[in-house]
């Protein structure tokens, strides 16, 4: 069979689709629906008949959107058994109305496929049978569905081959199959044909996930051992990372540590995405005053300057962690980047976002890796310059805590399920969820019965009754809630200000990747903030973006170089940045902040606004149109003005869970721009405005460079 007919869906295909539907009907939607409750255990076939009925009289295009409805239902309410039915019987049914449409017929299978998917992490709970029933119709009905001509072009059919080989790398996860090496074999293959449909490049990361599968699936040959060494040499002297190749990605070896008693560092040219898991956490977590350092025999590297030592029971835990959200690899800055190696450092920090948004998960420890805090204990997490990005890039995030209850769930206001990962000592919990309830007293509730085991605090991720926790917390709630949208770069720059590093040119190298820039950290010496601050918002407007620096915090004093950012702060005792005064949360980001043309070298920004003359007034006077915390202001009359109120935008409020919601009276946000020498301005400050200051007919359109 050439590989033009290997697309044409044959009428043996049908008949699968059809059987399936068949088994479906007698072996999964009734047994799974008993089990969970979904419909009532009465339910029988013959009540489908009304249903029939009404999709007999629809014309196609009302089916076709009838089924898309259903499909979307189905996925989106994955505990539901009767969303899945509706989906695949509108979907039988819509393929037997187009049966000469290829197009239809092939959006349809590949509806039908992930929306078996999507179930069949609900019915998990029920045994691992009936998951794997519903991951088998998935695939079949993809593996058909990939025969159609509507695949045949890359850009199409790489996104499906790579669905199909998560389906099966889902069923290896989920056990219980009776010839896993085959599963592990096809799901390879899956990526392997992928992989050669794109670029070396592009298809680097695809072989890359293609010998982690095979890894997982027991081939230790699969991905390359860069260095092995038993636990007891490990707690004889220091780790040292001299011999590996510089320039590769090295991954920790969950298996061999949590079982075999050996530190094995895997490397590979590129990153195996989605199988395996990256840790956040702080170099120096700290200790409470009452709290004992008593983390056992620990892991030191070579070079790994003022971090804290890695306990070899937590880093065993985080590994079990991995291992129960079924990634195999650990990735784990201290141990995979060479410490002593410059190169090695700058390249590995160039490729930081892509490290952290490829992983699985990333698994959080607040505390640092000496010890696991418990849920109730504040962390320096918020407060440092790296673990924003590491929030922020992957696809989802876990926090591992020391914790004695087992499986449970915290309940207040909104809730947060835990998970055990051992017995009496250690869990996960969601980050998102642990947000949303951070500083709330939660009830713990355990089992089916609801039992309440008491009350927690939640303090692991920040004091929100703190200033800079609040600011710095709510910053990043906001970045996750407009994260890919206009308004996360005004929250991440937000959320960066009130972090802080021991090297004051990460808090740009640190933010850089969330804006797809790749700075080269050898350009700028540790202390050059400025510099590399410039050159990020230089490679910003380059690639269009908009500046959304401007006005991150109104109330503070602008900085004394780039006076459009405040002041940056200093680290205070306690390691978290320090402004000199209160902090005032901005839980808002700004609509349509106007383009910057160009940003030169010494951090000029050249940008095109609307803007109104004003000029300063005494207190009480009757001119005043609006007023700032640096005074009062009215429109200037004269004819050469010599400062602006330059539009920003309109204040929109975040819609995450956090955030009550509120009115904004004053909604629209300005900048202060004073004119200096050579027609270049400088930043005086910011203010909020009332609509009716937006109203005036004073406002026109002039280009400002402004530092």
């Amino acid at each position: 069979m050439d590989r033009k007919d290997r697309h044409l869906l044959t009428d043996t295909d049908h008949d699968i689709v059809k059987s399936i539907s068949s088994r479906w009907l007698a072996e999964g939607f009734w047994a799974i629906a008993e089990l969970d409750g979904s419909i009532p255990n009465r339910l029988s076939p013959e009540e489908i008949e009304p249903e029939t009925a009404v999709i007999s009289g629809m014309s196609d295009e009302a089916l076709l959107s009838h089924h898309r409805e259903t499909a979307a239902k189905s996925r989106s309410f994955e505990n539901s058994g009767h969303w899945l039915f509706r989906a695949f019987f509108t979907g039988e049914q819509t393929l037997g109305r187009f049966q000469h449409d290829d197009t239809v017929k092939a959006e349809v299978l590949t509806d039908m496929s992930d929306s078996y998917y999507a179930r069949s992490r609900h019915v998990l709970t029920h045994g691992v049978e009936h998951s794997q029933k519903l991951l088998e119709y998935a695939v079949i009905l993809r593996e058909i569905a990939l025969k159609m001509p509507q695949f045949r072009e890359a850009n199409v059919r790489v996104p499906e081959l790579r669905k199909l080989a998560e389906i099966h790398s889902e069923r290896l996860f989920r056990g219980g199959l009776r010839e896993p090496l085959k599963v592990t074999n096809i799901a390879a293959a899956c990526f392997e044909e992928a992989a050669s449909l794109m670029t070396r490049e592009e298809g680097g990361r695809l072989r890359a996930a293609s010998r982690a599968l095979k890894f997982m699936g027991g081939d230790i040959r699969a991905i390359d051992c860069a260095l092995e060494i038993s636990i007891d040499e490990i707690m004889e002297r220091p780790v040292s990372m001299d011999s590996v190749t510089p320039r590769r990605f090295r991954f920790i070896d969950c298996q061999s540590f949590c079982k075999m008693g050996a530190l094995r560092i895997l490397e590979l040219p590129d990153l195996p995405e989605s199988y395996y898991v990256a840790i956040s956490y702080v170099w120096q977590g700290g200790l409470r005053a009452d709290a004992c350092p008593n983390h056992g025999p620990v892991i030191k590297i070579n070079n790994a300057a003022n971090a804290d030592p890695i306990s070899i029971d937590v880093l065993r835990i985080a590994c079990n962690a991995a291992l129960t959200l079924n990634c195999p690899l650990i990735w784990l800055d201290g141990v995979c980047i060479m410490q002593g190696n410059d190169h090695d450092k700058d390249w590995q920090i160039q490729n930081m976002f892509k490290i952290y948004s490829l992983c699985k998960t990333c698994l959080i420890i607040p505390g640092g890796l000496s010890r696991l805090v418990a849920i109730d204990e504040e962390t320096r997490w918020v407060h440092r310059a790296w673990t924003l990005q590491e929030a922020i890039a992957p696809p989802s995030c876990h926090c591992l805590f020391s914790w004695p209850h087992g499986d449970c769930v915290l309940q207040t206001v909104s809730f947060a399920g835990v998970h055990e990962v051992e017995p009496g000592r250690a869990a996960i919990s969601e980050m998102r969820s642990l947000l949303n309830i951070t500083h709330k007293k939660c009830d713990i509730i355990k089992g089916r019965q609801r039992d309440n085991l008491g009350k927690v605090t939640i303090r692991l991720l920040g004091n929100e009754i703190e200033d800079k926790d609040s600011v710095s917390l709510n910053a990043l709630i906001g970045a996750l809630d407009r994260k890919g949208r206009e308004g996360m770069g005004n929250a991440v720059w937000r959320a960066a200000l009130t972090r802080f590093s021991s090297r004051p040119v990460d808090f740009a190298l640190s933010i850089m990747g969330i804006f797809g820039i790749t700075l080269d950290p050898s350009r700028f010496a540790p202390d050059d903030k400025i510099g590399a601050t410039v050159a990020l918002m230089q490679a910003m407007i380059v690639e269009g973006q908009r500046p959304e620096w401007l006005g991150i915090m109104e109330k503070l004093r602008p900085g004394q170089y780039l006076t459009m950012l405040p002041e940056f702060p200093q680290p205070d005792v306690d390691g978290r940045a320090a402004f000199g005064k209160t902090l005032w949360s901005s839980n808002w980001w700004i609509k349509d902040v106007p383009p910057g043309l160009r940003m030169d070298d010494a951090g000029y920004l050249h940008i095109s606004a609307l803007c109104l003359p004003i000029q300063s007034v005494r207190p009480g006077s009757a001119d005043v149109i609006f007023e700032n915390t640096d005074g009062q202001w009215a429109l200037s009359l004269n004819k050469s003005p010599q400062i602006y109120a330059v539009r920003l935008g309109e204040k929109c409020l975040y819609t995450a869970i956090k955030f009550p919601p509120q009115v904004i009276l004053d909604k629209y946000l300005v900048l202060l721009a004073e004119k200096s020498k050579e027609e270049r301005f400088h930043c005086l400050g910011y203010a909020s405005v009332e609509e009716n200051v937006i109203n005036l007919e004073s406002w026109g359109t002039l280009t400002l460079v402004i530092r």
